[in-house]
């Protein structure tokens, strides 16, 4: 399940009316939400998730990333993160553990969401990891081998 099907309607909605006065507009997004997701032609309602292919969608959820941003920053945790998916790093490899628990406790414990955990691993700049298609190893940092074959087949 992704970070944009597990957004608690109720979480976009106090975060909302944190920053938006307008009755109109909150009740307008709150519909959206509301609206359902359909399936074999059935419509059941939902609590969670922003409606997919909307265009208000990334903007959503990019307001409870932030919320996330937030925590980390509080923590004093390093991380970099670009809609969704975020990398937050840490001094030494002992403290990946609590990094990961803590990151798991905003999520999942604070905001009550999920963590992807096939898309979840510890890591260190040694071994590597790639992000948004760049491959981090060591001091270097390129595109991936797999964008870049993407990149070839384009042109």
């Amino acid at each position: 399940m992704a970070f944009y099907d597990t957004i608690p309607h109720k979480l976009i909605m106090d975060s909302l009316r944190e920053k938006i006065a307008d009755g109109w507009v909150l009740n307008s997004i709150e519909n959206m939400l509301k609206a359902g997701v359909m399936e074999d032609g059935i419509v059941h309602e939902t609590n969670k998730g922003t409606p997919q292919g909307g265009v208000i969608s990334p903007l959503l959820a990019n307001l409870i990333g932030d919320i996330i941003d937030k925590e980390l920053e509080k923590a004093g945790y390093k991380f970099v993160r670009y809609a969704d998916d975020f990398v937050v790093m840490t001094k030494t490899k002992d403290e990946l553990p609590a990094a990961l628990s803590y990151v798991k406790e905003i999520i999942v414990g604070k905001l009550g969401m999920k963590l992807s955990e096939d898309k979840t691993k510890l890591t260190n700049f040694e071994r590597g990891f790639r992000f948004l298609g760049y491959d981090s190893k060591g001091k270097y940092k390129g595109i991936s081998t797999k964008s870049l074959n993407k990149l070839k087949s384009l042109s």
